[in-house]
């Protein structure tokens, strides 16, 4: 919002609403999760636009229609009965950005392989087989690519393995849509759903369309750990990831494991 409109970014789309436009910000939904801004008509009998706004917090649309409400200007009677809709400016949306942050246990991660990589070179260094380490040193990249890929595939077995265990399904409501870093990224969409404890959460992807409503598809969590969770796809998906784990992360994991065992033990002992 800025002092003299209401900026709403959805899919790519940003639609300026001027708040003389802007007859009135209403609360609706069950949970009081929804702000439809509510635009002037031009005739009583018209039907006015609006526009809804979600949100996974109650506290957050509410103070957002009464920010809203409180800044609409005061009008006449010509003005009331004007048709808000013909002031309403699209354009596209500003490429959002948002600051990557190392979780954690990522900068754990990222520890333990720069320790590894530090020892691998500190052990032949000793012996003083310098082409061992240049060896290493080539290879590193390439290990690491498949730590990556014997981790991506392997944690998304187990994920789905636990949650079709365990796991609750439930509604995502659309709510956001994050830019990726380049030109070239897609972006990803963001939905927010609640837990059983009535907790808000977002989540990050796609799944399943419910009712033919692109904005809300079914999500299933981890009720012990709800930032664990997939968005639900047909049987053909699970499919593809059951092979991707067979046939590239099983190899993979067993070439990563075999490369660092063969290397320490022609560091510790020599070729």
């Amino acid at each position: 919002m800025t002092e003299n409109a209401v900026l709403l970014d959805r899919s790519g789309i940003r639609l300026t609403i001027p708040l003389m436009a802007v007859k009135t910000v209403r609360v609706s939904g069950a949970k009081q999760r929804t702000a439809e801004i509510v635009l002037t008509s031009g005739s009583a009998e018209a039907d006015a636009a609006a526009y809804a706004i979600r949100s996974s917090s109650a506290a957050a649309v509410t103070a957002f229609a009464r920010a809203v409400n409180s800044a609409i200007p005061e009008r006449d009677e010509a003005e009331r009965c004007f048709d808000g809709a013909v002031l309403v400016k699209t354009s596209a949306s500003p490429p959002v950005v948002k600051e990557r942050r190392w979780s954690p246990r990522e900068r754990a991660v990222g520890g333990v392989l720069a320790g590894v990589f530090v020892l691998g070179l500190v052990l032949p260094g000793l012996r003083r087989d310098g082409e061992l380490m240049k060896v290493w040193v080539a290879a590193f990249a390439a290990f690491l690519a498949g730590c990556a890929v014997a981790h991506g595939t392997g944690n998304a077995l187990v994920v789905w393995w636990i949650l079709r265990r365990r796991g609750i399904t439930v509604v995502g409501t659309y709510v956001d849509f994050e830019y990726g870093s380049t030109d070239d990224s897609p972006g990803t969409r963001v939905y927010a759903f609640t837990d059983v404890t009535g907790a808000a959460h977002e989540f990050r992807g796609d799944g399943r369309i419910v009712s033919r409503d692109p904005d809300q598809i079914e999500i299933t969590y981890d009720p012990a750990r709800p930032e664990r969770a997939i968005g639900r796809k047909g049987p053909w998906v699970k499919t593809l990831h059951l092979l991707a784990w067979l046939f590239l992360g099983v190899p993979v994991t067993i070439a990563t494991a075999a490369y660092l065992l063969i290397y320490f033990s022609a560091a510790l002992f020599g070729a």
